[in-house]
């Protein structure tokens, strides 16, 4: 429809199109990979010491911008997730927790209109920091504290605007419950003050076995680290790692983040976290040499692995954590172990919790 201003011009009117956050996500992601939005979060100061670091390594941090996600184990005792696992039992036993479907996704926010209630099916509790510690709080005051030192870390080389998180505590009670595949914010450079920047899962299940069910599935993003991840999973359409009788599996160093990432000399006890100002100084000719290294590399079964970090170990045993591929993308399947924690930048990775057998506890921490 147009109109005729009092000059004599022609005005038109502006159709609104109201997208859902899938079509939105999409069209952002057409324009700039959200992997490379989202790394601009990272300071311009690339180097931060050990002695700064409260809970990751200067490599984990160096994932987390490279790649998006990371994956870190034995954050917690097995007696606190024990704790944490029973408490979050006994505050469902009590109705003490809400159906994650019927609240906002902050605290204290209403439902819109694009809320997809049956994409979700746990049941949550917002908690806070400074809680007075007692014999029923304990083992989640610990948790979060592991969460709060995580956030130490992330501050000396990430743009967050606020010193504290949001903290959800969440339990899926089995029977098939999961949570479909979701982003937990738009891609962020800084601009967005109130955008989610960093997602954090610490989970509690002490007892957690491969027929639980339950895991999280991390997509990588597009643009993640350099093409010798892309070209090496390629080659073998991304062939799940070699199975333990233990349930383990033979994998890279998933603890930083599964990726064949690169990395470069810097300063004696800093690390280079590969800032745009200080530009990529691994040359074709050695990114070329260890494409042809992992191309050789073979498990016992005879199939080539294609995510072995050369830079690091050629295989690590971390339990129940798969890579493949799913309708042509590249995913990686975590296991909900006790005391393990997966950080990820949270408009870059999207993810899913796969159907739950068993009752599966977790803590979330969202940094802003």
């Amino acid at each position: 429809m147009s109109t005729t201003s009092d000059f004599g011009d022609e005005e038109t009117e502006e159709e609104v199109v109201e997208l859902s956050e899938i079509d939105l996500l999409q069209l952002l992601d057409s324009q700039e990979p959200a992997l490379q939005v989202c790394s601009r979060i990272f300071t311009q100061n690339c180097q931060v010491t050990s002695d700064q670091l409260k809970l990751l390594s200067q490599s984990q941090l160096s994932d987390l911008k490279s790649i998006g996600f990371i994956i870190k184990d034995a954050c917690m005792t097995v007696e606190a997730a024990q704790q944490l696992h029973a408490e979050v039992l006994r505050l469902h036993s009590l109705g003490s927790l809400q159906q994650a479907s019927q609240v906002g996704m902050m605290p204290d926010m209403r439902m819109d209109k694009f809320t997809d209630v049956s994409a979700r099916d746990d049941q949550i509790m917002w908690l806070h920091e400074g809680e007075a510690q007692s014999p029923e709080t304990s083992a989640r005051v610990q948790a979060m504290q592991v969460l709060q030192d995580l956030q130490t870390d992330l501050h000396a080389v990430m743009r967050l605007e606020k010193r504290s998180a949001e903290y959800q505590l969440a339990v899926y009670m089995g029977a098939g419950s999961q949570y479909v595949k979701h982003r937990d914010a738009l891609p962020d450079d800084a601009a967005d003050s109130n955008q989610r920047r960093v997602t954090a899962i610490l989970y509690a299940n002490p007892d957690w076995a491969p027929g639980h069910g339950g895991e999280l599935r991390l997509w990588l993003p597009p643009g993640a680290s350099d093409r010798r991840y892309m070209d090496a999973a390629s080659m073998d359409d991304c062939a799940a790692p070699n199975e333990h009788e233990d349930g383990s599996a033979s994998v890279p160093p998933l603890d930083h983040a599964g990726q064949a990432s690169s990395r470069s000399a810097s300063t004696p006890g800093s690390h280079d976290l590969g800032c745009h100002s200080c530009g990529d100084k691994t040359s074709s000719a050695k990114q070329l040499d260890e494409i042809s290294n992992l191309r050789s590399l073979k498990l016992q079964d005879g199939q080539t692995s294609g995510l072995a970090d050369v830079t690091h170990h050629l295989t690590r045993t971390q339990k129940g954590v798969h890579q493949r591929q799913v309708n042509g993308e590249l995913v990686v399947d975590v296991a909900p172990v006790s005391g393990r924690l997966v950080v990820f930048l949270s408009g870059a990775v999207d993810h899913a919790v796969l159907p739950s057998h068993q009752p599966r506890v977790a803590l979330t921490a969202w940094c802003q």
